[in-house]
């Protein structure tokens, strides 16, 4: 459906927009979500200055989430021993009055890099999680045609 302008009497996405679940559990705990993935096409050159012609390419996703200390500790309670090594999904559904439901999906997540940075002051403690993904499926749309699943 195409954006509708000026937005009237409605209101757009925002953090408090997302509920997202991971691992199979919702969890309202979370300070940071990103990820991102690209296809980076390969270049051909011959005898010419000028690029030839270029390949499909390959295929990467990536991301991060960053959690409350609480949550991010029962995350790897939940994934138990050799939790860098457990495959996981997350979701993310944004969800706002008068808008579109839109869901997210972080298929094959696997944690590289928990990240624990404490430091003085007032703001609450968190655990960044630098995800290795397989593939992201941006509101239900493959990425790539051909996706495996």
């Amino acid at each position: 459906m195409p954006v509708r302008y000026p937005l009237i009497n409605g209101v757009r996405y925002d953090f408090s927009s997302i509920e997202t679940n991971i691992a199979g559990l919702s969890t309202l705990g979370v300070a940071e979500l990103t990820y991102s993935d690209n296809l980076e096409p390969g270049e051909l050159f011959g005898t010419h200055a000028q690029r030839l012609g270029r390949t499909r390419g390959q295929y990467k996703a990536e991301g991060s989430i960053t959690l409350y200390r609480a949550e991010g500790d029962d995350l790897i309670v939940r994934l138990g021993n050799g939790f860098l090594e457990v495959v996981f999904d997350i979701y993310a559904f944004y969800a706002e009055a008068d808008q579109p439901l839109v869901t997210d999906s972080l298929i094959g997540c696997r944690i590289k890099k928990p990240d624990v940075s404490n430091s003085a002051g007032s703001d609450p403690l968190k655990i960044k999680f630098d995800l290795d993904l397989m593939y992201i499926l941006h509101n239900g749309i493959a990425p790539i045609n051909n996706l495996l699943r």
